[in-house]
């Protein structure tokens, strides 16, 4: 399942601004996460702000990892295997951020 490195520069910012703004309209729609969880409390519902405080951390690191894709050059040979990696991972990245944004 791979993809080219130009295919995946662009498909993964692409991936995750779609899964970023869906995040958003899903917190700040009316009723919010946390409206749903004050009305439905119970043992297995988890606190809305863990969920963000849980989350945030991961969309930095999402960030620079985006941050990496986009600044390595292909054309360097120390930048390459690091790259190559990259590459090989965004088709799952960006699924998985379909998914979740869907």
């Amino acid at each position: 399942m791979g993809i080219e490195y130009s295919t995946a520069k662009w498909l993964a910012p692409a991936s995750f601004i779609y899964d970023f703004a869906a995040q958003q309209y899903g917190l700040n729609s009316t009723p919010s996460m946390k409206d749903i969880n004050d009305r439905n409390t119970s043992f297995w519902s988890p606190q809305p702000y863990f969920i963000g405080a849980f989350f945030a951390p991961q969309q930095i690191v999402q960030l620079a990892w985006l941050y990496r894709l986009w600044k390595l050059d292909p054309n360097k040979p120390k930048e390459r295997a690091e790259l190559d990696q990259i590459v090989n991972f965004s088709p799952y990245y960006i699924l998985g951020n379909i998914c979740i944004g869907t």
